[in-house]
């Protein structure tokens, strides 16, 4: 699919994707000359860098790296590749991270009081990662139970 010509901006956010990312590969750093480059969701950068600087891959980091799904990668080569493995490889360990910190905050019996705050749009993007924290747990649970790798 050809993006900006059969598949533009809106028409993927309308589809349900999250997050474009533009990967223009090796060589200096580019920006793509676009319309809405930096509206939310988008992000041009070598992702790949950006989350071994940070360290967010890491469970003890703190660092403030967000990726939601469906997520769209944009580019050929090997970039975009590796921002495509890494992106999906990411988000489990984001919301097993996120489900341990707010479980750990929340505690057992301050759990009602501790519900997600704020904005509607970010109530609703931790809730998400709640639910998606939860349901790799169960998986790994499930995995471990039938004596197979958890994926």
């Amino acid at each position: 699919m050809r993006f900006a010509g059969t598949l533009t901006i809106d028409s993927a956010f309308d589809l349900g994707f999250d997050h474009i990312a533009l990967c223009a590969g090796a060589g200096r750093p580019t920006i793509v000359p676009m319309a809405n480059a930096s509206a939310r969701g988008v992000r041009q950068l070598r992702f790949p860098d950006a989350l071994q600087l940070t360290g967010a891959a890491k469970r003890d980091s703190v660092a403030n790296l967000q990726v939601r799904m469906p997520i769209v990668v944009i580019g050929g080569g090997l970039t975009a590749i590796d921002t495509a493995t890494e992106s999906l490889a990411y988000y489990v360990v984001q919301v097993e991270k996120f489900l341990e910190r707010y479980e750990t905050l929340a505690g057992e019996l301050a759990r009602r009081k501790c519900a997600p705050a704020g904005a509607p749009r970010k109530t609703a993007t931790a809730e998400e990662f709640l639910a998606h924290g939860r349901a790799i747990r169960a998986e790994r649970k499930a995995a471990a139970r039938e004596g197979r790798p958890a994926v």
